[in-house]
């Protein structure tokens, strides 16, 4: 390594490549995709999450508007945890559980 002018050692191209996967890996370690998590194919995975989206039990980020595709963008979605909880409860409720 290199000493620049600013008192820091310069990195040499292949150890900025590793410590930009490191850091890449760090950010996306608790992430896994659904289709990977669930052994499944992205064209069967993606028509779910959009009902799923649709009936508000899952949150997008960025959200669907007007059932326009979202241009290639990576979505993440999360769980409503508010809507699946009161969908649980009437279930329950309409089968006699609660």
């Amino acid at each position: 390594m290199n000493a620049r002018s600013d008192g820091g050692e310069e990195r040499s191209p292949a150890e900025r490549e590793k410590e930009a996967r490191r850091a890449y890996r760090e950010r996306n370690a608790e992430r896994v995709r659904a289709g990977d998590a669930l052994a499944l194919g992205p064209t069967t995975i993606h028509p779910r999450l959009v009902e799923l989206e649709a009936a508000g039990l899952v949150i997008a980020d960025p959200p669907m508007t007007d059932g326009q595709p979202r241009g290639g963008v990576w979505v993440r979605y999360r769980v409503d945890n508010e809507a699946v909880t009161d969908l649980y409860l009437r279930l329950g409720a309409a089968i006699g559980e609660f």
